[in-house]
Protein backbone atom coordinates (compact mmCIF):
# COMPACT_ATOMS: atom_id res chain seq x y z
CA UNK A 1 0.00 0.00 0.00
CA UNK A 2 1.10 3.90 -0.84
CA UNK A 3 0.19 6.59 1.49
CA UNK A 4 1.53 10.01 -0.85
CA UNK A 5 1.04 13.63 1.48
CA UNK A 6 2.18 16.72 0.20
CA UNK A 7 3.00 19.26 2.69
CA UNK A 8 4.61 22.86 3.22
CA UNK A 9 7.05 23.31 6.29
CA UNK A 10 8.76 25.98 5.59
CA UNK A 11 10.40 25.17 2.74
CA UNK A 12 11.91 21.78 3.17
CA UNK A 13 11.27 18.62 1.71
CA UNK A 14 11.51 15.29 3.58
CA UNK A 15 10.78 11.30 2.75
CA UNK A 16 9.60 9.38 5.53
CA UNK A 17 9.13 5.04 5.73
CA UNK A 18 7.44 4.05 8.16
CA UNK A 19 6.89 0.19 7.48
CA UNK A 20 6.20 -1.98 4.17
CA UNK A 21 2.95 -0.63 3.58
CA UNK A 22 3.64 3.09 4.18
CA UNK A 23 5.78 5.59 2.21
CA UNK A 24 4.96 9.42 2.99
CA UNK A 25 6.27 12.07 0.98
CA UNK A 26 6.63 15.41 2.55
CA UNK A 27 7.42 18.23 -0.23
CA UNK A 28 7.57 22.18 -0.51
CA UNK A 29 3.51 22.28 -1.84
CA UNK A 30 0.92 24.61 -0.84
CA UNK A 31 -2.34 22.58 -1.03
CA UNK A 32 -5.18 21.84 1.38
CA UNK A 33 -6.89 18.78 2.81
CA UNK A 34 -6.94 16.52 5.96
CA UNK A 35 -4.44 13.92 7.73
CA UNK A 36 -4.49 10.45 8.65
CA UNK A 37 -5.72 8.72 12.44
CA UNK A 38 -2.71 9.10 14.14
CA UNK A 39 -0.29 11.48 13.08
CA UNK A 40 1.52 14.98 13.97
CA UNK A 41 2.30 17.90 11.65
CA UNK A 42 4.66 20.37 13.27
CA UNK A 43 5.10 23.89 11.40
CA UNK A 44 2.55 22.93 8.87
CA UNK A 45 1.24 26.49 6.57
CA UNK A 46 -1.03 23.89 4.38
CA UNK A 47 -1.61 19.67 3.82
CA UNK A 48 -3.03 17.25 1.10
CA UNK A 49 -3.84 13.98 0.94
CA UNK A 50 -3.45 12.46 -2.23
CA UNK A 51 -4.00 8.92 -1.61
CA UNK A 52 -4.14 7.03 1.38
CA UNK A 53 -4.41 3.12 2.13
CA UNK A 54 -5.25 2.32 6.16
CA UNK A 55 -4.20 0.41 8.46
CA UNK A 56 -3.52 -0.29 12.24
CA UNK A 57 0.35 0.87 12.08
CA UNK A 58 1.44 3.85 14.47
CA UNK A 59 2.70 6.53 12.22
CA UNK A 60 6.04 8.42 13.25
CA UNK A 61 7.26 11.68 12.67
CA UNK A 62 9.89 13.62 14.18
CA UNK A 63 10.54 10.87 16.42
CA UNK A 64 6.83 11.39 18.48
CA UNK A 65 4.69 8.25 18.60
CA UNK A 66 0.86 9.13 19.04
CA UNK A 67 -0.82 6.22 20.74
CA UNK A 68 -4.77 5.66 21.15
CA UNK A 69 -5.71 8.63 24.39
CA UNK A 70 -8.01 8.28 26.59
CA UNK A 71 -7.79 11.79 28.16
CA UNK A 72 -5.81 14.73 27.31
CA UNK A 73 -2.42 14.75 28.17
CA UNK A 74 -0.66 17.96 29.80
CA UNK A 75 2.93 17.17 27.75
CA UNK A 76 2.91 15.76 24.49
CA UNK A 77 6.08 16.33 22.32
CA UNK A 78 6.80 19.41 22.01
CA UNK A 79 3.35 20.62 22.62
CA UNK A 80 2.65 21.28 26.84
CA UNK A 81 -0.86 22.34 27.88
CA UNK A 82 -1.07 24.60 30.52
CA UNK A 83 -4.69 25.27 31.17
CA UNK A 84 -8.39 25.02 29.55
CA UNK A 85 -9.35 28.63 28.32
CA UNK A 86 -13.19 27.58 27.12
CA UNK A 87 -15.15 24.52 25.88
CA UNK A 88 -18.10 23.98 23.77
CA UNK A 89 -20.17 21.14 22.18
CA UNK A 90 -16.93 19.43 20.51
CA UNK A 91 -13.95 21.29 21.29
CA UNK A 92 -12.07 23.09 24.22
CA UNK A 93 -9.84 25.69 23.66
CA UNK A 94 -6.51 24.86 25.63
CA UNK A 95 -3.70 27.39 26.51
CA UNK A 96 -0.32 25.63 25.91
CA UNK A 97 3.59 26.13 24.67
CA UNK A 98 4.48 24.97 21.64
CA UNK A 99 8.58 24.30 20.96
CA UNK A 100 9.83 27.51 21.02
CA UNK A 101 6.24 29.54 21.39
CA UNK A 102 5.81 30.44 25.13
CA UNK A 103 1.94 30.76 24.29
CA UNK A 104 -0.18 28.94 21.56
CA UNK A 105 -4.26 28.16 21.53
CA UNK A 106 -4.55 24.54 21.11
CA UNK A 107 -8.28 24.27 19.68
CA UNK A 108 -9.19 20.45 20.94
CA UNK A 109 -11.84 18.92 18.44
CA UNK A 110 -13.69 15.33 19.33
CA UNK A 111 -13.47 13.55 16.12
CA UNK A 112 -15.91 11.04 16.76
CA UNK A 113 -19.12 11.77 14.54
CA UNK A 114 -16.88 15.02 13.45
CA UNK A 115 -14.30 14.20 10.72
CA UNK A 116 -15.58 15.56 8.16
CA UNK A 117 -16.44 18.71 9.56
CA UNK A 118 -12.59 18.85 10.81
CA UNK A 119 -11.27 18.54 7.15
CA UNK A 120 -13.34 21.39 6.08
CA UNK A 121 -12.00 23.66 9.19
CA UNK A 122 -8.20 22.17 8.65
CA UNK A 123 -8.90 23.50 4.76
CA UNK A 124 -10.67 26.68 5.86
CA UNK A 125 -7.95 27.65 7.96
CA UNK A 126 -5.64 26.92 5.54
CA UNK A 127 -6.86 29.36 3.04
CA UNK A 128 -6.95 31.96 5.75
CA UNK A 129 -3.07 32.20 6.31
CA UNK A 130 -1.79 35.49 6.32
CA UNK A 131 -5.26 37.52 6.44
CA UNK A 132 -5.25 40.17 8.79
CA UNK A 133 -6.94 39.61 11.53
CA UNK A 134 -7.27 36.15 11.82
CA UNK A 135 -5.25 33.96 13.84
CA UNK A 136 -2.76 32.06 11.95
CA UNK A 137 -2.96 28.11 11.98
CA UNK A 138 0.90 27.06 13.35
CA UNK A 139 0.13 23.34 12.71
CA UNK A 140 -2.16 20.38 13.46
CA UNK A 141 -1.57 17.24 15.95
CA UNK A 142 -3.68 14.26 15.10
CA UNK A 143 -5.03 11.33 17.63
CA UNK A 144 -7.71 8.96 16.98
CA UNK A 145 -9.92 11.22 19.66
CA UNK A 146 -8.39 14.20 19.06
CA UNK A 147 -7.59 16.72 16.40
CA UNK A 148 -5.72 19.09 17.67
CA UNK A 149 -5.14 22.91 16.23
CA UNK A 150 -2.67 24.82 17.26
CA UNK A 151 -3.50 28.51 16.45
CA UNK A 152 -1.57 31.82 17.23
CA UNK A 153 -2.61 33.04 20.56
CA UNK A 154 -3.35 36.54 21.67
CA UNK A 155 -4.53 37.79 25.07
CA UNK A 156 -8.46 39.27 24.58
CA UNK A 157 -10.86 41.26 26.98
CA UNK A 158 -13.47 39.33 29.16
CA UNK A 159 -16.43 40.93 28.86
CA UNK A 160 -16.83 42.79 32.06
CA UNK A 161 -13.83 44.62 30.78
CA UNK A 162 -15.13 45.11 27.35
CA UNK A 163 -18.66 46.73 28.60
CA UNK A 164 -16.25 48.99 31.24
CA UNK A 165 -14.20 50.24 29.27
CA UNK A 166 -16.04 50.64 25.56
CA UNK A 167 -16.70 53.99 23.95
CA UNK A 168 -17.63 55.17 20.21
CA UNK A 169 -13.65 55.58 19.44
CA UNK A 170 -13.41 51.87 20.25
CA UNK A 171 -16.57 50.36 18.58
CA UNK A 172 -15.14 52.82 15.55
CA UNK A 173 -11.97 50.55 15.45
CA UNK A 174 -13.44 47.31 16.25
CA UNK A 175 -15.81 47.58 13.58
CA UNK A 176 -13.25 48.62 10.73
CA UNK A 177 -11.13 45.73 11.75
CA UNK A 178 -13.77 43.41 11.54
CA UNK A 179 -15.83 44.53 8.61
CA UNK A 180 -11.90 44.65 7.04
CA UNK A 181 -11.55 41.04 7.80
CA UNK A 182 -15.24 40.15 6.27
CA UNK A 183 -14.42 42.25 2.96
CA UNK A 184 -11.39 40.14 2.36
CA UNK A 185 -12.71 36.70 2.91
CA UNK A 186 -16.15 37.50 1.13
CA UNK A 187 -14.12 38.46 -1.90
CA UNK A 188 -12.18 35.22 -1.50
CA UNK A 189 -16.23 33.92 -1.13
CA UNK A 190 -15.42 32.92 2.24
CA UNK A 191 -18.20 33.03 5.17
CA UNK A 192 -17.81 32.81 8.86
CA UNK A 193 -21.25 32.34 10.05
CA UNK A 194 -20.90 32.88 13.56
CA UNK A 195 -19.88 36.31 14.20
CA UNK A 196 -20.79 36.97 17.82
CA UNK A 197 -18.94 38.67 20.89
CA UNK A 198 -17.40 35.46 21.90
CA UNK A 199 -15.95 35.04 18.56
CA UNK A 200 -14.13 38.44 18.69
CA UNK A 201 -10.61 38.33 20.13
CA UNK A 202 -10.35 41.61 21.54
CA UNK A 203 -6.72 43.01 22.80
CA UNK A 204 -6.89 45.20 25.74
CA UNK A 205 -6.03 48.62 24.23
CA UNK A 206 -8.07 47.57 21.20
CA UNK A 207 -4.75 48.36 18.86
CA UNK A 208 -6.48 45.05 17.37
CA UNK A 209 -9.59 42.70 16.92
CA UNK A 210 -9.33 38.92 15.67
CA UNK A 211 -12.44 36.70 14.31
CA UNK A 212 -11.97 33.35 15.74
CA UNK A 213 -13.81 29.94 16.00
CA UNK A 214 -13.87 29.25 12.11
CA UNK A 215 -15.93 25.45 12.85
CA UNK A 216 -19.34 26.82 11.33
CA UNK A 217 -16.96 28.90 8.36
CA UNK A 218 -17.37 27.59 4.86
CA UNK A 219 -16.80 28.30 1.08
CA UNK A 220 -19.65 29.56 -0.17
CA UNK A 221 -21.49 27.56 -2.64
CA UNK A 222 -25.10 25.97 -3.45
CA UNK A 223 -25.53 23.63 0.00
CA UNK A 224 -25.25 26.31 2.07
CA UNK A 225 -26.80 25.18 5.64
CA UNK A 226 -30.27 27.43 7.17
CA UNK A 227 -28.93 26.16 10.99
CA UNK A 228 -25.81 27.36 10.85
CA UNK A 229 -23.80 28.86 14.10
CA UNK A 230 -25.22 30.78 16.71
CA UNK A 231 -29.27 31.07 16.61
CA UNK A 232 -29.45 34.37 17.64
CA UNK A 233 -26.98 36.07 14.89
CA UNK A 234 -29.01 34.04 12.48
CA UNK A 235 -30.68 36.38 9.97
CA UNK A 236 -34.36 36.62 9.20
CA UNK A 237 -33.95 34.94 5.52
CA UNK A 238 -31.68 31.78 7.25
CA UNK A 239 -34.61 31.79 9.76
CA UNK A 240 -37.50 31.40 7.34
CA UNK A 241 -35.23 28.74 5.35
CA UNK A 242 -32.79 30.25 2.91
CA UNK A 243 -30.07 28.24 1.88
CA UNK A 244 -28.88 30.74 -0.74
CA UNK A 245 -27.75 33.61 1.65
CA UNK A 246 -23.96 33.64 0.79
CA UNK A 247 -21.96 36.54 2.60
CA UNK A 248 -24.81 38.39 3.90
CA UNK A 249 -25.14 36.18 6.31
CA UNK A 250 -21.93 38.08 8.28
CA UNK A 251 -22.88 41.09 7.53
CA UNK A 252 -26.63 40.60 9.55
CA UNK A 253 -24.67 39.37 12.44
CA UNK A 254 -21.95 42.16 12.22
CA UNK A 255 -24.91 44.35 12.48
CA UNK A 256 -26.71 42.03 15.58
CA UNK A 257 -22.98 42.29 17.35
CA UNK A 258 -23.50 46.01 17.74
CA UNK A 259 -27.07 45.88 18.50
CA UNK A 260 -26.36 43.08 21.36
CA UNK A 261 -23.41 45.98 22.64
CA UNK A 262 -26.24 48.50 22.31
CA UNK A 263 -28.23 46.32 24.40
CA UNK A 264 -25.18 45.89 26.73
CA UNK A 265 -25.73 42.34 25.86
CA UNK A 266 -29.61 41.95 26.55
CA UNK A 267 -30.95 41.70 23.22
CA UNK A 268 -34.96 40.72 22.75
CA UNK A 269 -34.92 37.60 20.66
CA UNK A 270 -31.42 36.36 22.58
CA UNK A 271 -31.77 32.72 23.20
CA UNK A 272 -35.75 31.87 21.49
CA UNK A 273 -37.03 29.28 19.47
CA UNK A 274 -36.69 29.81 16.12
CA UNK A 275 -40.52 30.70 15.76
CA UNK A 276 -40.26 33.00 18.31
CA UNK A 277 -37.41 34.53 17.20
CA UNK A 278 -39.57 35.28 14.01
CA UNK A 279 -42.11 36.64 16.14
CA UNK A 280 -40.01 39.00 17.68
CA UNK A 281 -38.07 40.12 14.77
CA UNK A 282 -41.91 40.80 13.43
CA UNK A 283 -42.56 43.21 15.85
CA UNK A 284 -39.01 45.19 14.91
CA UNK A 285 -39.11 45.07 11.17
CA UNK A 286 -42.86 44.25 10.33
CA UNK A 287 -44.35 41.51 8.35
CA UNK A 288 -44.70 43.49 4.74
CA UNK A 289 -40.11 42.51 5.07
CA UNK A 290 -40.65 39.30 6.05
CA UNK A 291 -43.31 38.54 2.75
CA UNK A 292 -41.31 40.21 0.73
CA UNK A 293 -38.42 37.79 1.35
CA UNK A 294 -40.61 35.30 0.76
CA UNK A 295 -40.89 36.01 -2.29
CA UNK A 296 -38.36 37.51 -3.49
CA UNK A 297 -36.39 34.21 -2.28
CA UNK A 298 -39.42 31.96 -3.54
CA UNK A 299 -39.36 30.64 0.20
CA UNK A 300 -42.01 28.10 1.60
CA UNK A 301 -44.68 29.96 3.78
CA UNK A 302 -45.48 27.54 6.65
CA UNK A 303 -48.45 27.83 8.97
CA UNK A 304 -46.72 28.40 11.46
CA UNK A 305 -44.75 31.68 10.23
CA UNK A 306 -48.43 32.82 8.00
CA UNK A 307 -50.25 32.85 11.28
CA UNK A 308 -47.19 35.19 12.82
CA UNK A 309 -48.01 37.27 9.96
CA UNK A 310 -51.96 38.28 10.10
CA UNK A 311 -51.94 41.83 11.50
CA UNK A 312 -48.51 42.23 11.63
CA UNK A 313 -47.49 44.24 8.63
CA UNK A 314 -45.87 47.22 10.63
CA UNK A 315 -43.22 47.73 13.19
CA UNK A 316 -44.69 47.68 16.58
CA UNK A 317 -41.56 48.42 18.47
CA UNK A 318 -38.12 50.58 17.76
CA UNK A 319 -34.75 49.10 17.61
CA UNK A 320 -33.54 51.77 19.92
CA UNK A 321 -35.94 51.25 22.42
CA UNK A 322 -33.91 48.54 23.81
CA UNK A 323 -30.59 50.60 24.36
CA UNK A 324 -29.49 50.41 27.21
CA UNK A 325 -29.00 53.25 29.77
CA UNK A 326 -25.16 52.77 29.95
CA UNK A 327 -24.01 52.75 26.57
CA UNK A 328 -25.83 56.13 25.61
CA UNK A 329 -23.88 57.79 28.48
CA UNK A 330 -21.02 56.18 26.06
CA UNK A 331 -22.66 57.93 23.44
CA UNK A 332 -22.64 54.63 21.52
CA UNK A 333 -25.91 55.51 20.33
CA UNK A 334 -24.79 57.87 18.18
CA UNK A 335 -26.85 58.74 14.99
CA UNK A 336 -24.01 57.55 12.56
CA UNK A 337 -23.55 54.10 14.49
CA UNK A 338 -27.25 53.39 14.51
CA UNK A 339 -27.89 53.98 11.06
CA UNK A 340 -24.74 52.00 9.89
CA UNK A 341 -25.95 48.51 12.43
CA UNK A 342 -29.88 49.16 10.71
CA UNK A 343 -28.77 49.27 7.29
CA UNK A 344 -26.10 46.03 8.52
CA UNK A 345 -29.39 44.45 9.73
CA UNK A 346 -31.45 44.81 6.94
CA UNK A 347 -33.44 41.75 7.33
CA UNK A 348 -34.13 41.70 3.16
CA UNK A 349 -30.67 40.26 2.07
CA UNK A 350 -31.34 41.83 -1.29
CA UNK A 351 -30.63 45.19 0.11
CA UNK A 352 -28.20 44.94 2.61
CA UNK A 353 -25.05 46.00 2.02
CA UNK A 354 -21.69 44.38 1.59
CA UNK A 355 -18.59 44.95 3.96
CA UNK A 356 -16.96 47.02 1.44
CA UNK A 357 -19.87 49.40 1.13
CA UNK A 358 -19.84 49.37 5.46
CA UNK A 359 -16.64 50.41 5.48
CA UNK A 360 -17.41 53.60 3.13
CA UNK A 361 -20.73 54.63 5.53
CA UNK A 362 -20.31 57.92 7.34
CA UNK A 363 -19.83 56.53 10.65
CA UNK A 364 -16.19 56.24 9.51
CA UNK A 365 -15.28 58.94 7.42
CA UNK A 366 -15.81 61.28 11.22
CA UNK A 367 -12.80 61.40 13.04
CA UNK A 368 -14.02 60.47 16.61
CA UNK A 369 -11.55 61.55 19.16
CA UNK A 370 -9.94 58.77 22.28
CA UNK A 371 -11.45 59.73 25.52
Amino acid sequence: MFCFVVVEIFGHTYDFHFSKSFSVLVQNHRFVSYTFKEMIIFNMNLLRIDHLQPNNNTIIIYNHIFVNMKTLPKKFGDLVVKKRISSGHTSQVLLASYKDIPKVACKAIKKKDHENAIKKEAALMGQLQGIPHIPNLIGIIETRKYSFFIIEYYQGIKKSEFVSKINLFYMQKMLLFLLETLRIIHTMKIVHRDIKFNNLLILEDFSDVFLIDWGSGKNVDHKMRSTPGTQYTRSPDMLLGNRKYECSCDIWATGVLIYTILCNFKMPWYVKPTLKMIEIQIDYFGGKKFIRILKRLKLKLTDEVCALLVGHSEPTKKLEDEFDPEMKQKNLDDPDLVDLMKKLMEPDPTERISADEALHHPFFMKEIKEE
